[in-house]
């Protein structure tokens, strides 16, 4: 006997490759930058895969959801306004970025979400969402060196101190939105 899905697929149907996009949230010490940056994005090329690098817009743009708060997951604002030293004919409005966000978009071999059961799936999605994860903690990384030593702004954690996720990542089918599952810390 064959276990099939509601759809009438196999439960163990083929993993094919398909475009995936991880996105990831990281908790940072307080970079600060103007508040024209709010809403910078940077999109690049990475060991194959697409990086975008995003600072919010609005504080709660990248804090906890209500799920994760029902989790235990305490909600930080993405942004915090913070006071500088005023200086004649100098702008001194600056925020510290708290949260920021990675999406990567790479190939990866993942079969069509099944209606259930979804076990065996979502230990899939897991690994696939780690291949993505791992070019985001690497980007992130090199992300706080550049703004640490070219900012002067050293409270940012050693320079060999990688950045924190923050609450669940996600992972959706790339092209057409849906989403594989949740995954990390709460």
């Amino acid at each position: 006997m064959i276990a099939t899905s509601r759809s009438g697929r196999t439960a163990c149907e083929a993993a094919h490759v398909t475009a995936l996009r991880a996105r990831i949230r990281y908790r940072t010490n307080g970079f600060w930058v103007h508040p024209d940056l709010l809403g910078w994005r940077r999109t690049f090329q990475r060991d194959g895969a697409l990086v975008q690098v995003r600072l919010p817009t609005t504080q709660d743009e990248f804090t906890a959801r209500d799920y994760e708060q029902e989790a235990g997951l305490v909600p930080v604002l993405s942004f915090v306004p913070v006071a500088t030293l005023a200086e004649p004919d100098r702008d001194h409005a600056t925020v510290a970025v708290i949260l920021f966000c990675i999406d990567v978009t790479y190939e990866g071999e993942l079969r069509e979400k099944p209606d259930e059961p979804l076990d065996d799936y979502l230990r899939e999605g897991n690994a696939q969402f780690d291949m993505g994860k791992e070019i985001s903690d690497e980007v992130a990384f090199d992300f706080l060196r550049w703004t640490r030593a070219h900012t002067r702004q050293p409270w940012l954690g050693l320079i060999a101190e990688k950045p924190c996720q923050y609450g669940r990542g996600g992972l959706w089918y790339a092209d057409t939105e849906q989403e594989v599952g949740g995954f990390g810390p709460t």
